[in-house]
């Protein structure tokens, strides 16, 4: 699996350990070449896209394995028990993260074709984060397609276009506005030791 250089989307993960799914990512396939790799922490969301290689195996993967990769500007292998990064030649064990990703495609908000006019407040440091987590694009676009002022607002690069769906393509954010978080992507604490990483034999 490859992304793209310049997105972080670990940025967009959970702070803390008590929540240990949102330490992690969560690639996705779309076909077998193309897959998206999904961040959030209940407030933020990022979706990044992403070249899989055949024998990857989509699912929850530790951030800290995310920022190995950017860091080595290299490709890594996502097995069904183990992560590997040949350009190293080092491996990890890929971890149990105690249950499945949430489905965060129902908080997203669904494209219209009426507009709506409502108040919004958002926290600037997690629009700081997504356009972060994007690459730092040199422009996004802003649309809060919502019902009222709790509704998730639609982070996106100005060359991003509609999926067919209702959402953008990749790569794309979503934020909550203030006080508000995405109650569904907070799963109940769990303690958590990770894996130390090894070199392959």
């Amino acid at each position: 699996m490859r992304f793209e250089k310049g997105c972080q989307p670990w940025l967009a993960c959970a702070s803390d350990d008590s929540r240990p799914i949102f330490r992690c990512v969560n690639v996705e396939a779309v076909d077998e070449k193309r897959g998206n790799i999904v961040a959030a922490d209940g407030f933020v969301l990022v979706v990044v896209p992403c070249q899989l290689e055949e024998g990857d195996v989509p699912g929850l993967l530790h951030m800290d394995a995310i920022k190995h990769a950017a860091a080595l500007d290299a490709r890594v292998l996502l097995g069904e028990d183990r992560i590997r990064f040949p350009k190293e030649d080092s491996d990890y064990p890929r971890g149990k993260y105690g249950g499945a990703f949430p489905n965060w495609r129902q908080v997203a908000p669904k494209v219209q074709t009426v507009p709506v006019t409502i108040p919004f407040s958002l926290n600037p440091r997690l629009l700081d984060r997504v356009w972060r987590a994007l690459g730092r694009p040199t422009g996004v676009s802003l649309t809060a397609i919502c019902e009222d002022a709790d509704s998730p607002l639609i982070i996106e690069s100005l060359h991003a276009r509609p999926d067919g769906k209702g959402l953008p393509t990749p790569p794309y954010g979503i934020a909550m506005p203030m006080g508000q978080s995405a109650a569904f992507l907070r799963p109940k604490p769990v303690s958590l030791t990770l894996p130390k990483r090894r070199k392959a034999a």
